[in-house]
């Protein structure tokens, strides 16, 4: 229980959608929640806090691989009854890396604020190296979270860290399509696309 989780693989990221999920049943596990949500998404991960939302209810996050519409699983999933209780979700705002959301983190994204930077890489290729690219520009203490498609969220630690990180990853184009201080402004969603191809193909 005490062992910290492997990194998920950059192209696992990219699949999660996350869920907060409310009005749970005080006696509701993991299990069953997962034995209602299967039916309508593969489960990549289930979190039940042990803590309660600010009006007293339980509360979970629920991450789904490959959702195609987000508002339409939104729909689906708060229609969910376990007993007398009718779930209410909403999509998550972060993914983290480790899989798994802490009972506090709900609330500690306010400490964020201003001393995180939103960037944009400009392909997967940076994307997949963007730790070592940091250590190598000497930006290597910052704290990496994967937002899902290229967007990653830096966080530094101080404000004045942030500000100095900023003037250095805006000098690189080539690799960061956009860098802004993190104030708690919504971002956007995105995913990165996947396509299987199974087979030689002809050539032509």
């Amino acid at each position: 229980m005490g062992s910290r989780r492997k990194p998920i693989p950059v192209e696992t990221l990219a699949r999660i959608t996350k869920f907060y999920v409310t009005n749970l049943p005080d006696n509701c596990s993991g299990a069953n929640l997962a034995r209602e949500v299967r039916n309508f998404g593969e489960i990549f991960d289930i979190y039940v806090a042990r803590k309660r939302d600010k009006v007293g209810r339980r509360f979970a996050f629920v991450s789904l691989l490959d959702v195609k519409d987000r508002r339409e699983m939104e729909k689906v999933l708060s229609s969910i009854r376990l007993g007398e209780y009718k779930l209410k979700v909403n999509v998550a705002r972060f993914v983290l890396e480790e899989g798994e959301v802490k009972e506090d983190s709900v609330c500690a994204f306010e400490s964020l604020h201003g001393r995180s930077l939103v960037l944009k890489v400009c392909s997967l290729e940076v994307l997949q190296r963007v730790k070592r690219l940091l250590e190598e520009m000497k930006l290597g203490e910052g704290e990496v979270r994967c937002l899902g498609g290229f967007l990653i969220l830096i966080t530094f630690r101080s404000k004045e860290h942030a500000k100095m990180a900023l003037g250095e990853l805006v000098g690189r184009p080539e690799l960061f399509c956009s860098v802004l201080v993190w104030e708690g402004q919504d971002l956007p969603f995105e995913r990165v696309a996947w396509l299987k191809v199974y087979g030689i193909p002809r050539a032509f």
